[in-house]
């Protein structure tokens, strides 16, 4: 199996589609993420481990999972919002500086 996600752009009501490939090269119907795409440093959003497929939503800041059961691939949750802004201690050193 092959994966990879289509980005649609935020001005647009289409949503980001996780696209499947079998072993033979065939694309399997596509699959809603959910979400809005955007440009990301990341080239693709897609994180697998074991059955579980997590794919970025840059656009609209969020995360769409999906579980791989029987040879198919099904939608599970979305999570999103905003990132908490995390502030640096300026206290202590980094050997960066």
């Amino acid at each position: 199996m092959g994966l990879t996600r289509s980005s649609s752009p935020r001005r647009t009501r289409a949503t980001n589609q996780l696209l499947v490939y079998d072993t033979a090269g065939a694309l399997v119907p596509s699959i809603p993420t959910g979400g809005r795409g955007g440009v990301s440093g990341n080239a693709g959003g897609i994180a697998v481990l074991g059955r579980t497929i997590a794919v970025v939503n840059f656009g609209s800041s969020s995360v769409s999972i999906f579980d791989r059961h029987r040879g198919q691939v099904i939608a599970s949750r979305v999570s999103g919002g905003r990132p908490r802004t995390v502030r640096r201690d300026r206290r202590r050193s980094s050997p960066w500086e």
